[in-house]
């Protein structure tokens, strides 16, 4: 049980921080203290399933995701101006390797944009 405290709090902290939620912010909608969910975060504390679908709720998410989150899930973030989509990856060779590839697009676009400024 103690593994799951800390496997269900990382994955809340994960979603918390996806989207966008400060601890305050999701501590104040649940009713406990910021400190209280930093515990939970931690896996120090347990959390019940009530409370467990409740800050489901305020993640804006479902219970299904909450338990079963995995680095990698795409959330549909909603602002103001729109639908931003905000990804996390946890393989830091995947992020330099599309780092890597974004970079040789931007040098061969700027490449092709000189060619067309001199033609």
């Amino acid at each position: 049980m103690e593994e799951f405290k800390l496997i269900i709090g990382h994955k809340i902290k994960s979603i918390r921080e996806l989207k966008g939620f400060s601890q305050d912010y999701v501590s104040s909608k649940l009713n406990i203290s910021q400190n209280a969910l930093s515990k939970i975060e931690r896996g120090e504390i347990k959390i019940s399933f009530d409370k467990a679908c409740s800050l489901s709720k305020i993640l804006e998410t479902d219970i299904n995701t909450l338990i079963n989150f995995e680095p990698g899930n795409i959330f549909n973030n909603c602002n103001q101006s729109g639908v931003l989509n905000s990804y996390h990856f946890s393989d830091k060779n995947l992020i330099n390797d599309l780092l890597e590839t974004k970079n040789k697009l931007i040098a061969e676009l700027e490449k092709r944009l000189n060619n067309l400024e001199n033609s």
